[in-house]
């Protein structure tokens, strides 16, 4: 098992816009990108391909393409904003994914890379309105960004994440007032979005700024705010959470979803030793894998989990046909307010106490009645 990294294994110079390895480098100052894949997103080999070699070598085609105008924005955007900041990450080129080792230590340190980068910046490519503006909250709620797996991590990891719409113009941020104030940024972080972001996601928003509430999160609330989200690989479904989770799995994605969600599950369960403090109080289903996988359309799949004397079972296995639509944000609110993860456990109180009794008594009434009907007609 290959041990998690705090930096990443390369970051892009903002100033040259070239690769930089960084390994084994302490307390390296960095931005993180947080965002959607756009058409013609550039590779780690064709970015290498666009810096200046001999000057004979053909362009590649995506030198122009909307995913390379967008690292170059987001580096000119560090640049002009954070002088003390030299260095970006961005998971479509800075990972080379022809390289098996780098994914196997990448995709399991995400978490850690994101909660040391010096600052997040979330480019939302389908919002072009700003907080100031009448329809800018639905805006954001309906940018697609919301209901990625991926992003949830990038949300909650972070101390400080600043959002930007697709003209690359800040709309505000993600965490604490203190945190913005340690931020040296030219144009300023915006206002706090720590409220909208909490009605879209339904994450309370302790989350967002308390870093010992998220460590000790457990799986039914990891479940409710995956609720709607969707990612590419079915098995992503379960690795974009092991870092939300404080989970270590190397990723094989060979494997499919019910296979990852076996190796997370048992891992959780080895871990706590028998009590499953991390499993959530309430028998809960797991992770809606609604995502399409990568042959087409994958069926959903959902657990149900019991924790009887000690004990972890499955307790089924459902099967939905998936639409292949991304979930609507509007519609995730899983969990009650009260506190989540115990909806369940209220709802199965409530049948057993309120109405088991009444049904009973119903019964009991209709045979009394029958027997008194049987008898006035022998009478």
């Amino acid at each position: 098992m290959s041990a998690q990294r705090r930096v990443p294994l390369r970051v892009l110079n903002v100033t040259t816009e070239s690769f930089q390895e960084v390994r084994n480098v302490p307390g390296l100052r960095y931005g993180i990108i947080s965002h959607r894949w756009l058409t013609q997103e550039p590779t780690f080999e064709q970015w290498e391909k666009r810096e200046p070699r001999s000057g004979t070598e053909p362009q590649d085609p995506t030198v122009e393409s909307p995913g390379v105008q967008k690292i170059k924005n987001l580096c000119a955007f560090i640049r002009e904003n954070f002088p003390d900041i030299q260095y970006m990450w961005i998971d479509t080129c800075c990972i080379d994914k022809r390289s098996a080792y780098e994914l196997m230590v990448s995709i399991p340190s995400m978490f850690e890379w994101y909660r040391s980068a010096v600052v997040c910046l979330a480019y939302l490519s389908d919002v072009d309105t700003m907080p100031d503006e009448s329809m800018w909250e639905d805006d954001f709620r309906g940018s697609a960004w919301h209901t990625r797996g991926w992003t949830l991590q990038e949300l909650l990891a972070p101390k400080m994440v600043i959002f930007l719409n697709n003209k690359f113009r800040v709309m505000g941020y993600k965490g604490t007032e203190a945190d913005a104030l340690a931020q040296r940024i030219a144009c300023g972080t915006g206002p706090c979005l720590n409220a909208p972001l909490s009605r879209i996601t339904d994450i309370d928003q302790r989350y967002f700024g308390d870093e010992t509430a998220l460590a000790n999160v457990d799986l039914a609330t990891v479940r409710c705010w995956m609720n709607g989200r969707s990612t590419t690989e079915e098995e992503d479904m379960i690795y974009c959470v092991l870092g939300i989770l404080n989970v270590h799995l190397n990723p094989e994605y060979s494997e499919g979803f019910l296979k990852a969600q076996d190796r997370l599950l048992e891992e959780l369960r080895r871990r706590s030793r028998g009590h499953y403090a991390r499993l959530g109080p309430t028998a809960t289903s797991l992770l809606p894998a609604s995502s399409p996988s990568r042959h087409g359309a994958a069926p959903a799949q959902s657990w149900e989990m019991t924790n009887t004397t000690g004990a972890m079972h499955r307790a089924r296995i459902k099967y939905v046909e998936a639409s292949g639509k991304q979930g609507d944000p509007r519609s995730r609110r899983c969990c009650s307010r009260l506190g989540k993860g115990t909806r369940v456990c209220v709802w199965i109180l409530f049948s057993l106490l309120i109405v088991g009794p009444i049904a009973a008594s119903v019964v009991v009434v209709k045979q009394i009645n029958d027997r008194r009907a049987a008898a006035n007609s022998s009478v």
